[in-house]
């Protein structure tokens, strides 16, 4: 089991997770097959937010909850009830979805929701599926697009058509349980900041520094310009 404090961007409470996982340490050979889940980089982002401050687009964030439940397990594994429960003697427990912890997880979910954004008609940028574009002509001749980078179960979107976006969302709500699928504000444990009228997109990972720096206990401690007294040396006087 795993628990976790989802935040938002101002770091209040929203929601306490609890989460059951299987330990994918233990899965033997011919329990899984393919393993690799294209995910989206830090880079990967930075650019999408650089692209919208330049032409103008609105950034968006969405979550899907219990993504990796969603697909099926096509491969014969069998689990373990956790803690101090046992199954009846006689009887084994086979997963019939991909729980978190399986090595077949991420890849399986991945896949299952590529498909359903190439059908809803997206197309890739790049070979890994990593950023995906849809473009619409509307009557008047404009062009409406939806940039969309997918990291795990987390999606960023740059759209310069609100209505565009609400449809899209709309869409994907029939089929997934969707959450956080406003303006984006945090993502990925950076703040967001954007004026699209301006062409301004502002990233901070304060916020993450100081948790960081507040789980080792450090959040005290004085900052300095340098590492160490000037004029000292830290190997003490020599002779």
């Amino acid at each position: 089991m795993s628990f976790k404090i989802k935040k938002d961007g101002d770091r209040n409470v929203l929601e306490y997770c609890a989460r059951c996982n299987a330990d994918g340490r233990q899965q033997e050979v011919g329990s899984y097959g393919d393993t690799f889940a294209p995910t989206s980089k830090f880079s990967c982002i930075r650019s999408i937010c650089a692209i919208a401050a330049q032409e103008g687009l609105t950034l968006y964030q969405f979550d899907v909850k219990g993504a990796f439940l969603l697909a099926e397990c096509k491969e014969r594994v069998y689990i373990n009830l956790p803690g101090k429960y046992r199954l009846p003697k006689g009887k084994v427990l086979q997963c019939r979805r991909l729980i978190y912890g399986l090595k077949q997880a991420a890849h399986g979910w991945n896949q299952m929701f590529m498909k359903w954004l190439l059908d809803y008609g997206f197309v890739n940028v790049d070979n890994n599926g990593v950023i995906i574009v849809k473009n619409v002509e509307k009557d008047d001749g404009s062009v409406s697009t939806i940039l969309l980078s997918i990291h795990v179960d987390h999606g960023l979107a740059a759209c310069s058509d609100k209505a565009m976006y609400k449809e899209f969302i709309a869409a994907m709500s029939k089929d997934f349980d969707l959450s956080g699928s406003g303006e984006l504000k945090w993502f990925l444990d950076g703040k967001v900041g954007q004026d699209p009228e301006k062409g301004i997109v502002r990233l901070s990972q304060e916020q993450c520094c100081n948790d960081v720096l507040k789980r080792f206990q450090m959040d005290d401690c004085m900052p300095v310009d340098t590492p160490c007294g000037v004029g000292k040396s830290a190997f003490g006087s020599i002779g």
